[in-house]
This record gives structure tokens, sequence and C-alpha cells, in this order.
């Protein structure tokens, strides 16, 4: 199963998305084509040539009387000046295909008016780059599929369309770009709250519980990994989940009783949402009785 993909870059520990190289990548199932490119590997950067012999494929999975159809549909969003709702009303990703071959092709601009061979000259420039080389926000171009905001430090982040909608669920005000007059929206970093017993008997459960939140609004949905480890010796427990709708995540397990001795572990909490990252450290102790069999503790 292939996929299309949205990309970040590390800085620190905080995540932005991008389209260069030196980036991971993050890939969202594609409903209409199963075959879809998928770039996820670090470093990976195709060209414009690459890119169009990947979706020439498109062409000939759907039928030219198909995507002729769709190309009439496109170029009257571009006409009309629709395009960006022409492409979020898309519940299988069809439109996003059909964009992204015509695009590509030449046969359409993307939504800054950038013909692929122009966009291509300039997207090897990252969102943060552009802004240091003292180009204007609202002259800032974001990757395909991806619009602009301002993250809390005051550089440019670029996030996808579904994510400016999530942003507006959370009470964000987005601001339009194409207006220079228009002020940046400003995002704050994931606040991150870790709470748990820190310190636990062998053989019983043991819950880490996680809440995420970004300026007083529960961050829903955010992938968590938890990560168990002894001073870096061994990796005890990996496990990944999503929090809930009040933005809280539990992590349930137990203590294995091969522990024989009071033991220090670290668990690494890395949440991740659309918009950035962030890892919590917490620490603690795992113990066992003395007199309990297998234990090297001694007292009473």
């Amino acid at each position: 199963m292939k996929y299309f993909v949205i990309f970040f870059v590390l800085v620190g520990f905080a995540l932005t998305p991008y389209l260069v190289s030196n980036s991971f990548a993050i890939c969202v199932i594609n409903e209409d084509w199963s075959d879809a490119p998928c770039h996820s590997k670090r470093g990976e950067n195709p060209s414009l040539n690459q890119m169009k012999r990947w979706w020439s494929q498109y062409y000939e999975f759907k039928g030219a009387e198909w995507m002729e159809l769709k190309k009439q549909e496109l170029v009257q969003a571009v006409q009309n000046g629709s395009l960006i709702e022409w492409k979020k009303n898309d519940p299988d990703t069809t439109r996003h295909n059909v964009y992204m071959y015509y695009f590509l092709m030449g046969y359409v601009p993307n939504e800054d008016g950038l013909f692929a061979e122009e966009y291509y000259g300039i997207r090897l420039q990252s969102s943060l780059k552009q802004y240091q080389a003292g180009i204007e926000f609202n002259q800032i171009h974001c990757g395909i599929d991806l619009v602009l905001v301002q993250k809390y430090d005051g550089t440019p982040i670029c996030v996808t369309l579904e994510t400016r909608e999530k942003l507006i669920e959370r009470g964000w005000t987005i601001k339009d770009f194409g207006n220079a007059d228009t002020k940046p929206t400003i995002l704050s970093g994931l606040q991150v709250d870790v709470t748990g017993q820190q310190q636990i008997r062998r053989g019983t459960t043991h819950d880490i519980v996680v809440d995420v939140t970004r300026d007083g609004y529960v961050v829903s949905d955010a992938l968590v990994r938890i990560t168990i480890e002894d001073y870096g010796e061994n990796v005890i427990r990996d496990y990944k989940g999503r929090t809930d709708d009040s933005g809280r995540f539990v992590f349930s397990w137990e203590i294995p009783k091969s522990f024989d001795d009071i033991k220090t572990l670290l668990a690494y909490v890395d949440v991740t949402d659309d918009i950035s990252a962030k890892t919590i450290l917490f620490k603690f102790q795992v113990y066992c009785l003395p007199g309990e069999t297998g234990c090297k503790v001694e007292g009473k």
C-alpha cells in the first residue's frame, strides 16, 4: 500500500512540515490510488522529471476519458479561483491525485500561481530558509497542498489543509496569506504533562498518563510513543498510541517479575501532532521486597 506524504524537519524537539532534504515523512493512506508514490526516506527529494514519471502511471490507472473529464473540472476551478475549495472537498484523495498529475505535467498552476517548473525551482528552499533570506511572510512558498502559518517563536511553518481545519476547530483564527496586510497566525508549542507512580513494585501494574494541550486547548489524536529503557542498556517496552478526545493517553503495563533489585527506569515520552513535537523524560523506580523469591534486596 502506497501513500501520499506530509514532510517534517527536526529542530531540537520541534518538528515542522516542509519539502526539502534532511526530513522524514509520515505517509497518509491514498484511498483512490494504492500505488501513489510516497517519499518516506530521510533525504529523499525527487526531481520534477522523477515526479512526472511516477505520476504518469495515474493517468493510465484511471483512463484517458475519466482523466479528461476531471481535467475540465480542475481547470474550471483554477479559472474561477476556487482551487483550494475544490481540493478540500476530497473525501477519497481523488481530487488530490488529479491535481498532482495535471500540476506536474504543467497544465495548471498551484494556489500561488506557480507552475511546476517554477515551483520546483523554489521548493528546494524550506520556509525557514526563505524567511531567513528576508522574504516577507506573505511571499513564502510552501509545498504542494500546504499552507503557511507562523510558529510561536516567530518562524514560519507549512501545514496541510486538514491541519488548518483542526486549528480552526481548536479556536485558532487562520488568516489568508494572500493578503499582504494580514497578520500570520502564531502557534504555541505543545504542552505535555506526564504523571504516574514513581515507585512501583515488580509484578504490579504501572500507569503512565500523558495529557497534551496547546494554549489551553486539548490536542486529540496526537501520536504518543513511550519507550522505557534502563539507562540505555536495554529497551524494556516500546509502545505507540494516540490521545483521546480529552487529549489524554494512558499506558498501562505490568512490571516484569525479573527485576531482582531496585532499578531506576527511564520513560521517553514522544508526542507529535500535525504541527510540532515534544519529548518528555519520566523517571521511576522498580523494586522488589526482601524475602521475595529472586529478590536481592536485603532487610525487613
